[in-house]
């Protein structure tokens, strides 16, 4: 951003995510929706760590990832959802009008089928 120094500026690497989720955890009796959103979330290298990061606290009930259906979800981060014991739910933009994308989004679906999720579409 352009107010911001370096020094200032906030870097998405998995430990300052994990740091920024443990301070707001400190400060609240329990998270009912965790939402991430990108850029495009199924990109970010450390998901299926932040995935286990996430079932492993009590106070995070459910979470939300919210994708533009670009990128077909990896093994590693479909396994963990298949997994997890908290309520998730994957909500994928519509750009169905992209071809390129709606091809994405087909996969993406076809991969999930065997998966309980709620779908936003």
């Amino acid at each position: 951003m352009q107010y911001f120094t370096p020094k200032e500026q906030y870097v998405g690497t998995l430990e300052n995510i994990i740091e920024s989720l443990e301070q707001l955890c400190s400060k609240v009796s329990s998270i009912n929706r965790l939402r991430l959103i990108g850029g495009e979330p199924f990109l970010f290298k450390d998901l299926p760590q932040l995935l286990d990061y996430m079932e492993s606290q009590k106070k995070i009930l459910t979470y939300d990832i919210l994708s533009n259906g670009s990128i077909d979800i990896k093994e590693p981060i479909l396994q963990r959802m298949q997994k997890s014991k908290k309520i998730r739910k994957v909500s994928i933009s519509d750009y169905s009008h992209v071809p390129n994308i709606r091809l994405k989004q087909e996969s993406i679906f076809k991969n999930l089928k065997n998966i309980v999720f709620l779908f936003l579409y």
